[in-house]
Formats: structure tokens, C-alpha cells, sequence
């Protein structure tokens, strides 16, 4: 689908907007690469402000309570040389302070949202939530502030540096640099994309989910019935048949729920997929069973199609359907599944984010071939990889992640991390860059980035690389075998 037509425009008066802030480096954003990038920034000396739209930083390792596996678990297989950085030493904290009872997430969410504004504290960076970023001030085609809106009207933000972590590309989108929004499918993408994203009326492709917790539930109850010998009839096998159009459309079920489902969906009383609009689908919830104490038990829906981040309209309408499928679903577990029949919705996300989504068109924009071909650049940030899993390619010793992919084309003063970095991408493949190690390291290197050139008097794009690459080694980043940091000019620290 295509984004709506304005119903025209209004002029908008101007006015003098009070600033609030001047400061080196402004990192609009605070997720799982915005916040690392503003405790970067924030440890090298510059004076840093973290915004953000939510109370509590994190973002999906925040508030949106991870939605499915961990926070660095992925990293074995996603960065060579395993965590690094300022993202270890998040990640060590967090487990010293998580208990292995209880719901899991629920607990080390609210640790990183805590932990990030600690160490973002300690670092000197003020934080500043929540609040919205509007339109970014540009003046000799340079990026040189923010105009920030909250509780005190509209306010304006200087800033040597603007970082966008928001994910959708946000201020690189106001700042008119060139974006990417749409991925036709190309047909000689497999393996690196998977075949079911590449249906040509998802255009574009992106999946999402949200998460949420049900409490009162008598788990060995549902264990019991799940453990029930039940053998699914032809009738049972031909209705699931007739929806497996839909991606994962039965990874979450046992065959002891599938006679509930299909009885609720016959009379009417519980689509557990449903077309939201033409070419937007909610896929079926993914039932984490714990064990948990306590009664509580994790789920996510998930919803896959033409998702369009930078249409708010949409957003709302999609945000209004999965919520009240939230609801739907617990109401169904709560009707037809054994140990369910006290339960209730205690808690849902207040967010889902997205896995695709608009992203800028960098200096260099990393591509499937690249992740695939295992690319190797002189401006690289890390090595990354995504070993495990087969149809994301790649080769064993993973591909670069280069500098440029941060750097906007054509505007200064302006770097792009996280989702909004320059990598092409549908939906969540290839997923070597789209990971949560990755792209928490990807933050802290944006921030390094920064604030050296901050110190530097320079342009990001204008920073020497080599000063940054070094400083990554010291955090211990890997950025490549001896002989390849060798060639690039540089030694381990």
C-alpha cells in the first residue's frame, strides 16, 4: 500500500523557539543502540543529551520486553569476537542482577531500562524523556540542532552532532537525505532472503510483534493437556492447510490446541490470524510456557506484511488491531485451554517496533550480497556474522560493517545507527545486521564516532577513520584476524 494523500496543507506560523540545550552531541533515540551511543559520546567527553519518547530507556530491550530471545544471547553467533564494549559491560551487570525465577523478561527489562540511565549518568549525559523530536534545525547544509517537543511547549536543541537511533530513520527523513523506504522482491535473492518475504504484493515487507504477560495461569494444568494424546482428523489437518498462506502460521500451536482453535474460528469467535488490511496479516502468538512462577506466562503476537513505519495513520491503525488481538487471545486461553481459565491480561508493551522499516541511503548501504559474500571494507566498525542460521549465508568469518553506513548522503553534522543505519534489509533478513549485538555495538560506535569528532573540529564524515577503529579495538570490538588489521594499519591495543 502506499502512503495517503495530505487533505492539503496549513502554514504553519513562525515563531521564536527558546533553546533549551546546547550541547556536542544529541542522540535522539534511546533503544538498544541509542542509548549505548549516547554513554559513548558521554565517556569521551562530550557534552550529551539522550532523548527519548518513553520514561525508561532500552527501547526493545526496554520497554518492549525483548518480544523474543535475549539480550546478547544471539551474540556467539552474530559478532566474531563475541560482545564488546560498553553492550558486555551492560549485559555482565544485567546478569548479576537477574534472578532465574519469576518472568524472565518482565525482570531484565526493567534492569536495562535502569541500568542504561545509570551508566548514562555516570557518563555525564543528561537525559531528557519523554519527548518528541519534530523537524532537526539545518543550517549550511549541516544538521546543527533539534526542535523538541513535551511538557514545556516546543523547544530547541543545539547540537556539533545530531545521532538518529529512532529506529525509522526519523530525523534523517525531516532532514530530506536520501531514505529508503521500499525492496522490491528480487527473485535471486534466496538464500539470504528468505522465499516467503520475497511475494511481490509485500511491497514493502516488514514484521513485527508484541509482547505480553498473562497472569493466573495453572501451568502444570496446561501441561498436563498438552502431554494428552490427541490425534488431529483429516478435517483438522485440511483447515490448517487452508491457512498456512500466512508465514509461521503454525510454529506456536501443539496439536492438542488445534481442534480449540479451529471450533473457536468455525463459530465465529476467535481468528487467531486475521487480515488486518490488504496485504498486513496478524500471525499466530508464540506461547513461551515457561515454567514460570507465580502463574505468569509470556506471549507475542506477530504481524508480517506491507508495514509502513513513516505512516502514522497506518501505525495507529495497526497499533489499535494487535492490541485488541492481545486481548482476543488471552480471552480465547481463558475460554478453551486447560489451566487458563482463571487467567487475565496483566501487561502488554506499550510499543512494537519492526524489524524493516525506512533507513537511510548511506555512503555506503550494505547489501545482501555483502552479509552474503562476507564484503571486507577499510572503514570497518566490526566484523559481523550470522552463522547459524543457514539462509542468511555468509561466510564463517562474517562481513564487514563499515563506517560509511552511519554517514547520511549529502548532509553533515548527521549520523544514522541502529535500524536507521544504511543496510538493505525486508522484513527482519538478513538478519547478521539486524541483530541486538550488532547493533548495540553499532551504537556505541556511533557515539565514539561523535564524539571524536567533536574533539576533532570536524564533520563526522571528515573524522579519521583509523583514530576510531583504534579506539574500538580498546573496547575491545573485533575488527578483524592479525593479518587483516595489519593491512588496515593497525595493532591491537
Amino acid at each position: 500500500m502506499t502512503k495517503e494523500e495530505p487533505l492539503g496543507y496549513v502554514a504553519e506560523p513562525q515563531k521564536q523557539v527558546p533553546v533549551a540545550y546546547d550541547v556536542d552531541v544529541a542522540v535522539v533515540g534511546g533503544g538498544l543502540s541509542g542509548m549505548f551511543s549516547a554513554i559513548a559520546a558521554g565517556r569521551l567527553g562530550a557534552k550529551t543529551l539522550l532523548l527519548d519518547r518513553f520514561a525508561a530507556l532500552g527501547g526493545n530491550l526496554g520497554p518492549a520486553m525483548i518480544v523474543g530471545g535475549s539480550v546478547a544471547g544471539e551474540a556467539p553467533v552474530t559478532l566474531p569476537g563475541g560482545l564488546a564494549g560498553i553492550p558486555k559491560e551492560l549485559n555482565d551487570r544485567m546478569e548479576a542482577l537477574q534472578v532465574e525465577t519469576g518472568h524472565r523478561y518482565a525482570d531484565i527489562t526493567n534492569i536495562i531500562s535502569h541500568l542504561a540511565a545509570q551508566l548514562a549518568l555516570d557518563a555525564g549525559v543528561e537525559i531528557l524523556v519523554p519527548v518528541w523530536v519534530g523537524d532537526p534545525i539545518i543550517a549550511d547544509n549541516r544538521v546543527a540542532g533539534l526542535f523538541v517537543e513535551g511538557k514545556s511547549g516546543r523547544v530547541a536543541v543545539k547540537s556539533k552532532v545530531v545521532i538518529d537511533a529512532s529506529a525509522d530513520a526519523d530525523v534523517c527523513r525531516r532532514a530530506g537525505v536520501p531514505v529508503i523506504t521500499d525492496m522490491a522482491p528480487d527473485p535471486s535473492w534466496p538464500p539470504v532472503i528468505r522465499q516467503e518475504f520475497l511475494r511481490p504484493e509485500f511491497v514493502p515487507w516488514n514484521d513485527t510483534a508484541i509482547y505480553f504477560v498473562m497472569a493466573g495461569v495453572d501451568f502444570p494444568r496446561f501441561e498436563q493437556f498438552l502431554a494428552s494424546d490427541v490425534t488431529l482428523t483429516a478435517e483438522d489437518e485440511a483447515w490448517l492447510a487452508e491457512r498456512e498462506q500466512f508465514p509461521f502460521a503454525r510454529q506456536a500451536f501443539e496439536d492438542p490446541m488445534i481442534p480449540l482453535l479451529r471450533h473457536a474460528w468455525e463459530i465465529g469467535e476467535y481468528y487467531y490470524l486475521k487480515t488486518v488490511e490488504p496485504h498486513v496479516h496478524i500471525n499466530t502468538p508464540n506461547l513461551w510456557k515457561g515454567p514460570y512462577e507465580n502463574g505468569l506466562v509470556g506471549s507475542r503476537i506477530n504481524m508480517g506484511g506491507a508495514i509502513r513505519r513513516d505512516d502514522m495513520k497506518q501505525h495507529a491503525r495497526l497499533e489499535t488491531a494487535i492490541r485488541m488481538h492481545v486481548f482476543e487471545t488471552v480471552q480465547f486461553f481463558r475460554k478453551y485451554v486447560p489451566g487458563f481459565d482463571r487467567a487475565y491480561l496483566l501487561i502488554t508493551a506499550p510499543y512494537f517496533g519492526s524489524r524493516g522499516g525506512p533507513h537511510i541511503d548511506g555512503e555506503y548501504t550494505i547489501t545482501p550480497e555483502d552479509a552474503f559474500n562476507g564484503a571486507k571494507f577499510d572503514d570497518v566498525l566490526y566484523r559481523n556474522t550470522h552463522a547459524a542460521q543457514p539462509h542468511y549465508g555468509g561466510e564463517a568469518s562474517g562481513f564487514d560493517t563499515p563506517y560509511r553506513s552511519l554517514l547520511p548522503k549529502g548532509m553533515d553534522g548527521l549520523l544514522a545507527t541502529g535500524r536507521a543505519s544504511a543496510y538493505i534489509r525486508r522484513g527482519h533478513d538478513p538478519g547478521a545486521t539486524r541483530a541486538r549485538p550488532a547493533l548495540m555495538q553499532l551504537g556505541e560506535a556511533a557515539g565514539a564516532a561523535a564524539a571524536l569528532a567533536v574533539q576533532d573540529g570536524v564533520a563526522p564524515r571528515h573524522l579519521d577513520v583509523k583514530k576510531l577503529q583504534r579506539h574500538l579495538l580498546q573496547q575491545g570490538f573485533f575488527l578483524g584476524e592479525p593479518a587483516r588489521l595489519a593491512q588496515l594499519g593497525l595493532t591491537n591495543p
